[in-house]
C-alpha cells in the first residue's frame, strides 16, 4: 500500500527507488529487510500496467569502457583540470560510483590506500545502498585504465597540505581575493558538466543522452557483459544480495560496444 500510494503522486518507476529509501530507515534502525519478495514485485508490475503510459521514463545511455578509454586518452596529463578530470572519471567508473559518492569532497586522500601490485583500495563513506564504511579495490591495469597512475599525477600536482588525509581528492583551483590559491572540492555540477562537454567534444555523442549515471549503468554493463557473477557485482557495487536494481542498470543497447577485456575492475571482478 505505501508503494501503491507513492505511485499514485509520482511514477512507478520511480517506487524502486523510494523503497531502497524506506529500507535505508528500516536499515538504521535494524529493523530487517523490507518484504519486497516475488508478491511484491508482481504487485509492482501491476501498478506498471495500469500507470505506466504516464511514467515513460528514457535512460541514460551507458558510457562503454572503450569509450571511457577515448576520453581519458583525449587528457592532457601536464594540466592539472585535466588529471583531475581523467582521476574522477577513472575511479568512478571502475568503482561503480554514484555521482554524489565521488563528488563535492566525498573521497578524500585519507579514504586512499595504494597497493604494492599497482592496485589501490578505497574506504568509501556510508551511502544510499551500504550505511556504513566499507573497502572496495582496483586491481592495477595498464594505460589510461590505471587509476592508481592517475591519483599519483593529481597528487604530484598538489600543495603537500592539500594531500592531507582530511583533504578532498578531486578539486578545483580558485585564486582568493587575498591572492592565494584555494582548491575547493569539485561539486556534482561542475563533474557532470565536464563529463558532457567530453561526451559531445570527444564522443561526438549528444550529451542529452548521458548523465552522471551513465558511468555507473556503463561499469555494470561491462561486468555483466563479461560474465561476471550478479552476487559479486553485488558486492562490488554495494546492493544488498537480493536487490533487483542490477537488472535496471543492464544496457542491452549499449552492450555492443563493449568489447574490450579489461584485467579487474575492482577486485578480481573483470
Amino acid at each position: 500500500m505505501t508503494a501503491a500510494y507513492f505511485a499514485l503522486g509520482h511514477t512507478v518507476n520511480s517506487v524502486a527507488g523510494y523503497m531502497s529509501a524506506v529500507q535505508s530507515l528500516y536499515n538504521d534502525h535494524d529493523a530487517g529487510p523490507l518484504p519486497r519478495g516475488p508478491k511484491f514485485l508482481l504487485f509492482v508490475r501491476g501498478l506498471k500496467r495500469m500507470l505506466g503510459a504516464a511514467d515513460e521514463v528514457v535512460r541514460t545511455r551507458a558510457l562503454a569502457i572503450d569509450q571511457l578509454m577515448v576520453i581519458l586518452s583525449s587528457l592532457d596529463t601536464t594540466a592539472f583540470g585535466d588529471v583531475c578530470f581523467g582521476a574522477e572519471l577513472c575511479v568512478a567508473y571502475l568503482l561503480c560510483l554514484r555521482t554524489e559518492d565521488h563528488t563535492d569532497g566525498r573521497l578524500r586522500w585519507g579514504d586512499v590506500f595504494p597497493r604494492e601490485d599497482g592496485g589501490v583500495e578505497f574506504r568509501l563513506p556510508p551511502g544510499k545502498s551500504v550505511r556504513r564504511y566499507r573497502m572496495v579495490a582496483i586491481d592495477a591495469k595498464p594505460g589510461v585504465l590505471g587509476a592508481l597512475t592517475w591519483l599519483r599525477r593529481l597528487a604530484r600536482m598538489l600543495p603537500r597540505a592539500q594531500r592531507a588525509p582530511s583533504m578532498p581528492i578531486f578539486v578545483g583551483t580558485r585564486m582568493a581575493a587575498d591572492g592565494v590559491r584555494r582548491f575547493p572540492a569539485l561539486s556534482r555540477s561542475e563533474f557532470i558538466a565536464r563529463f558532457k562537454r567530453s561526451v559531445a567534444e570527444v564522443l561526438g555523442f549528444s550529451p542529452v543522452l548521458y548523465s552522471g549515471y551513465s558511468l555507473r549503468r556503463g561499469a555494470v554493463t561491462e561486468l555483466l557483459t563479461q560474465n561476471v557473477p550478479q552476487a559479486v557485482i553485488k558486492q562490488h557495487v554495494g546492493w544488498v544480495p537480493g536487490s533487483d536494481a542490477i537488472d535496471l542498470y543492464y544496457d542491452h543497447a549499449g552492450s555492443r560496444q563493449m568489447r574490450i577485456p579489461t584485467a579487474a575492475m575492482g577486485r578480481g571482478v573483470i
